[in-house]
């Protein structure tokens, strides 16, 4: 599992004079509410431009950040993810009725896959499910799964008749068993799933629903109102069949949420004083942070664009709530100056758009016309079933990378896949093969340690000196042979200075796409900057068409070459060559299928590794090390490798799910910084911090 920074929750039950509920948001909450907003604004299919430029002023990451502010930052980049993706899908099935969405909705929860593979809203929702599953305890992935399979079933019920049939209804279809399923993962409390399921936990956690659903009503009622989606709404409940006018009803709301914050304490009590589940301090760290759902809740509830649509007329005037406010820990305290500006930037806050009260209704399938939830998907997605047309989405699982200090590292290769297993925590018997690759290097491999050090006898070893491309694919085509036996393979790239060793098997976080392009040509030079990037040209120019031959005919080609020419990041083995290159020519000139590279993109997008004849492996491993995962994840890498004698390859990799465990390892065993500090310059990097190194290896990356 990846490493988790938690932060700090008030003890239970409350002491004197203690807020409770509280109320507080995570610290770095405004940088978790813009990455959400970017996110969500490219993705999600909108039915309208004013609903996306409304996002930033909706804040729903707040609800999950507000919720469970003690998280850890990257796991909560999800959880905010997760909450926003399914606030809009609400929007179907509440204002819409749409739901025949439900059975795509609940497909991608598996992380799986959608069931409509061009359908945006269904990939939002398989995106962010994949993330989840891969940081995740698999029980707590499971559970999460459950609970949302048992919310959107739950949007299926007899109408309203009296506010304790409500109650019951409402435990379920408020959705907090599933938030609260993410909000343990956010939190990285793992419990059992007696422990879930028990009648105690189940009754406390019930209360929060009831509490959550209440508040949510309250606050929701004017916007459903305007857009004659309150048929389910509490308030409007009470007016139609106990008689009550709005006040007289939005009083007997406040006072029954009042009486549920009360209602939680005994409720949780109850739960730490049995015998069984109070014995894990798992389950009271969980007792303790689910009163911020309740204080956080309230708290978002009212600053949320989402339910406070402010003064409109014909609609009743939006409520208050008192909450409990407590303040922020000490050690936890973040300067969010430049995060404020930054937010400011990208978004123009200065402009706030009026609501949108149209309903969300757009059909999964139009008999081949294209829906908005089909048109003009980003790249990225546009992609996604090409690498599903690879064989279960073989790629890379893990990446470690030792340096040389010496002439004489003979045991350099095995001393890095001994490190690959040992922090990776891998099975050497689940290892079926070991591809090393020698380049412009000395270091020799003796095939018997390596086959000692695994510990098998059944293991192939394949040792060779070509191109950097060959030792992956004769990776892939091992893994996608007729007689692959279900093992993984670990493949090591050894150049004059650096090893990098690398397991590669399926259903990896990043995968290798299946169109790859070739060019093969003996006279050129490639010690000439402008021989090698004539050499990429027609590499590039081969992957074009290629992948113009991919797609099926009911996609547009010139769409589909154009997502694919769309990358977000390059690897090349010699990236100082294109530097040269755009150094003296920085205007050179294009010419259709050309590769989409203008020196301003060289900036942005070719990883420099550092490293003097650096590979394509060390490039990787450099920007796995410097870009957030929750920043790579979805994006296309480009990759050019070039041969001095045989056959240039240029393909893409694609990073489907997310890679903090791949980032957390290489930063804790300083894979990039040691090598750095090596590396000749005369400079000791040991202390860089990531944005230097960032800026180092990256220059302005994203």
């Amino acid at each position: 599992m990846s490493s988790t920074k938690i932060g700090n929750v008030a003890p239970f039950p409350p002491l004197p004079g203690q807020p409770y509920p509280p109320a507080r948001n995570h610290p770095r909450w405004k940088e978790l509410y813009r990455l959400h907003d970017e996110w969500l604004m490219k993705y999600w299919p909108f039915s309208s431009e004013k609903k996306r430029a409304r996002i930033p002023f909706m804040n729903l990451a707040g609800f999950s950040t507000w919720c469970a502010p003690a998280s850890d930052f990257d796991r909560m980049v999800w959880g905010a993810r997760i909450a926003g993706i399914f606030f809009l899908a609400d929007d179907y099935i509440d204002s819409g009725k749409m739901l025949d969405r439900i059975p795509g909705f609940k497909k991608a929860a598996t992380g799986e896959g959608p069931l409509h593979p061009e359908d945006r809203a269904e990939i939002c929702h398989d995106i962010v499910f994949r993330a989840i599953k891969e940081t995740s305890h698999p029980r707590t992935f499971d559970q999460l799964t459950r609970c949302t399979h048992e919310w959107w079933d739950s949007n299926i019920h007899e109408p309203f008749r009296n506010l304790d049939q409500y109650l019951a209804t409402r435990r379920v279809n408020i959705a907090m068993y599933f938030a609260n399923s993410y909000f343990r993962y956010c939190l990285d409390i793992n419990l059992t799933d007696e422990q879930v399921n028990h009648p105690l936990m189940r009754e406390a956690e019930g209360i929060i629903s009831d509490h959550v659903g209440l508040t949510n009503d309250l606050f929701s009622y004017a916007k459903e109102f305007m857009t004659q989606s309150d048929d389910t709404n509490v308030i409007r409940m009470l007016q139609d069949f106990e008689g009550l006018t709005y006040e007289q009803a939005k009083d007997t709301v406040i006072k029954k949420i009042r009486q549920k914050e009360q209602d939680f304490i005994p409720a949780g009590v109850a739960v730490l004083n049995d015998p069984e589940l109070g014995k894990d301090p798992e389950v009271h760290r969980w007792i303790a942070s689910l009163p911020y759902c309740m204080g956080g809740n309230n708290a978002w509830s009212q600053e949320s664009g989402r339910y406070n649509i402010g003064d409109v007329p014909g609609a009743p005037p939006f409520p208050s709530l008192s909450f409990e406010v407590e303040e922020t820990p000490e050690d936890e305290v973040v300067d969010d100056t430049e995060e404020s500006a930054l937010r400011d930037a990208v978004f123009n806050v200065e402009v706030i758009p009026e609501p949108d009260f149209t309903l969300d209704i757009d059909a999964i399938e139009a008999k081949g016309v294209r829906t908005k939830t089909q048109a003009a998907l980003p790249p990225s997605l546009q992609l996604m079933h090409i690498s599903e047309s690879r064989a279960q989405h073989v790629g890379f699982h893990a990446l470690t990378m030792s340096h040389r200090t010496s002439e004489d590292d003979s045991g350099i290769v095995l001393l890095t896949v001994s490190s690959l297993l040992g922090k990776y925590e891998i099975d050497s018997q689940k290892i079926g093969k070991v591809e090393v690759l020698l380049q412009n290097t000395d270091i020799t491999v003796d095939p018997a340690a390596l086959v000692h050090l695994l510990s098998q006898s059944e293991l192939e070893v394949n040792i060779s000196q070509g191109d950097s491309a060959s030792l992956l694919f004769n990776a892939i085509n091992h893994i996608e042979s007729n007689t692959w036996d279900g093992r993984n393979v670990i493949a090591v790239a050894a150049s004059h200075s650096n090893v990098v060793a690398m397991l590669v098997g399926p259903n990896a976080p990043i995968v290798i796409e299946p169109v790859r392009g070739v060019f093969t040509d003996s006279h050129h030079n490639k010690s000439f900057p402008s021989s090698y990037f004539a050499a990429l040209q027609k590499s590039y120019q081969s992957y074009v068409k290629r992948i113009s031959a991919t797609f099926s005919k009911e996609i547009d080609v010139q769409e589909a070459t154009h997502a694919a020419s769309q990358f977000d990041f390059m690897l090349t083995d010699h990236p100082e060559q294109l530097a040269e290159l755009f150094r003296v020519s920085p205007c050179l000139s294009a010419e259709d299928n050309q590769l989409p590279l203008h020196p301003r993109d060289f900036q942005k997008k070719v990883v420099l590794n550092g490293f003097d004849k650096g590979s394509i492996y060390e490039g990787l491993v450099c920007l796995v090390d410097a870009i957030p995962s929750h920043e790579l994840f979805e994006k296309r890498i480009a990759v050019f490798s070039e041969s001095e004698s045989t056959t240039n390859s240029f393909f893409c990799l694609h990073t489907v799910s997310d890679t903090k465990r791949m980032r957390d390892t290489l930063k804790a065993m300083g894979c990039v910084r040691k090598a750095r500090a090596s590396g000749g310059d005369g400079e000791a990097e040991m202390d860089v911090d990531a944005h230097e190194l960032l800026a180092r290896y990256l220059f302005a990356v994203l």
